[in-house]
């Protein structure tokens, strides 16, 4: 069953997101491998997991319970991941031992979101991966991910998303920030069909082609998908 006003902020960084869904009236599930991050999370939003709106959990999301090699981005803390490519994309960083968790398990332990946003740097799979043990019903009403894998798409397919958009990044002008969620999102909601179609042109550097999202060859975009049923 969803809670109605619950959100996941899976990747939380610095915590703007968790912010603007807490100023909205949700109560949140934050979401951080990176220690760093977690205990300015902490500092910042003292007053709120006081309150019982915000709660931190200090993990990787994985297939597996466990401890796992994270490689920290030390001039991009944005591109930390579990992923060593991705984490040290630009050069060389860190690496530490970071815990991880089964998303099927968080997903018991604090139900289902009205919300799940998953930005984690190239394991996206994982969390949408998870949703797949839940009822059709139960699952979240809507789900934005990062969008550079066609993969993703596919499997909020297979879950059985119908409504989907590809919203530009850039737009909100705010790095680290998902920006808008759910019919606050810009523009319409789009078949799978017409969604495909957009990201292949863009991928492929056709922008001329895209017909249903603003054309910029220098952003980065996210998938959302809305259920209907």
């Amino acid at each position: 069953m969803i809670v109605p006003d619950l959100i996941y902020d899976v990747g939380m960084h610095v915590g703007n997101d968790a912010a603007s869904y807490m100023a909205q009236g949700y109560r949140v599930i934050g979401i951080e491998a990176n220690p760093v991050l977690v205990e300015h999370c902490r500092k910042r939003f003292e007053r709120e997991l006081s309150a019982g709106v915000l709660k931190i959990l200090p993990v990787g999301v994985s297939d597996v319970n466990g401890v796992m090699p994270f490689y920290v981005n030390t001039g991009n803390n944005e591109w930390s991941s579990f992923d060593k490519e991705i984490g040290w994309r630009d050069a060389e960083g860190t690496v530490i031992e970071v815990p991880t968790m089964r998303f099927e398990e968080i997903l018991e332990q604090f139900k289902t979101p009205f919300y799940l946003k998953v930005d984690i740097e190239g394991l996206e799979g994982h969390a949408l991966n998870a949703l797949k043990s839940l009822k059709p019903e139960d699952l979240p009403q809507y789900v934005s991910t990062e969008a550079n894998s066609f993969d993703y798409l596919m499997i909020l397919r297979s879950l059985g998303y119908e409504k989907y958009k590809l919203v530009d990044m850039r737009a909100h002008g705010i790095l680290a920030f998902s920006g808008p969620f759910g019919e606050n999102t810009p523009g319409e909601w789009l078949t799978l069909e017409q969604v495909a179609y957009e990201w292949l042109h863009q991928k492929m550097k056709h922008i001329e082609r895209m017909e249903h999202v603003r054309p910029d060859p220098l952003t980065w975009y996210d998938w959302h998908a809305k259920r209907t049923w």
